[in-house]
């Protein structure tokens, strides 16, 4: 158990098994290293942070298996505990962030890094499927998890020239002012900054994105007008040409149906 006078550890490869609590964190409890090992069986919780003084812990590498399926992997006891790191963690399950939680660094040394800048919150059974860190992707289940979706940095590592003028993709669409970049986009590590959440990468390449604004993207629709309003938004990640047309289906009474150009439109470099 780390005490209130418990600082400045460094523990390496603990195996902590059948304990009521497998890390018991108390007090002023902070800027302690705990790497490998495992903490199995636990009965209560297998990492407790009890109070709002417990600040900057690393958890490096250590298996959390076997916890009592009624209390947590991870479970923050205050609000206000804040900047503790999670590194390459194989998996956490169970979790929750007590009120208005805490913030809160999640990193994939092979991959990239989460850092929090407001305090998340809230519960789930996987958060290490809720917070995933992957090759040039990093993504939040905000669905349903409103605490989780607070704004953060994020790096991801090895892009470099991977692509042809790289932009933030959202969602796999560009991200705009909702993101911006501290390095440059074709970076060995790419740092940026993100406002909402769930998933976000580096992209580029040839293919256009398509949004339909009005009517509704990819809603089907049947008119006997002759006049009729259309706005889309298109944006080409390389700044080539762009060709937009606009096709019209007209049925005839044998049943057969005929495509006709409705609007042609080139513009040059996106």
């Amino acid at each position: 158990r780390l005490s209130s006078s418990s600082s400045f550890n460094n523990l390496l490869s603990n195996i902590i098994d059948n304990n009521g609590y497998g890390i018991d964190l108390i007090g002023n409890s902070a800027n302690n290293t705990l790497s490998g090992g495992m903490i199995n069986n636990s009965r209560s919780d297998a990492i407790y942070f009890g109070t709002d003084t417990i600040e900057n812990n690393i958890f490096s590498n250590v298996s959390i298996m076997n916890t009592n399926n009624s209390r947590y992997d991870i479970y923050f006891a205050a609000s206000g505990i804040d900047g503790n790191y999670f590194i390459d963690m194989p998996h956490i399950g169970n979790y929750s962030f007590t009120g208005t939680g805490g913030t809160v660094y999640f990193k994939d040394t092979k991959y990239g890094e989460i850092r929090f800048l407001q305090a998340i919150n809230g519960s789930g059974t996987n958060l290490s499927n809720d917070v995933r860190i992957l090759n040039n992707s990093v993504s939040v289940n905000s669905f349903g998890k409103p605490g989780l979706n607070r704004s953060a940095n994020i790096t991801l590592y090895n892009i470099g020239n991977r692509f042809n003028n790289p932009i933030i993709l959202r969602d796999k669409k560009p991200c705009g002012n909702l993101c911006y970049n501290f390095t440059a986009l074709n970076a060995a590590n790419v740092t940026f900054n993100v406002s909402y959440w769930t998933s976000h990468e580096i992209g580029g390449g040839s293919i256009p994105y398509i949004i339909l604004n009005k009517p509704d993207n990819q809603s089907v629709f049947y008119i006997d007008i002759f006049n009729i309003t259309l706005n889309a938004t298109v944006y080409d990640l390389d700044n080539d040409n762009l060709s937009l047309l606009i096709y019209g289906v007209n049925s005839s009474n044998t049943g057969n149906f005929y495509n006709y150009l409705l609007y042609k439109d080139t513009k040059g470099n996106g």
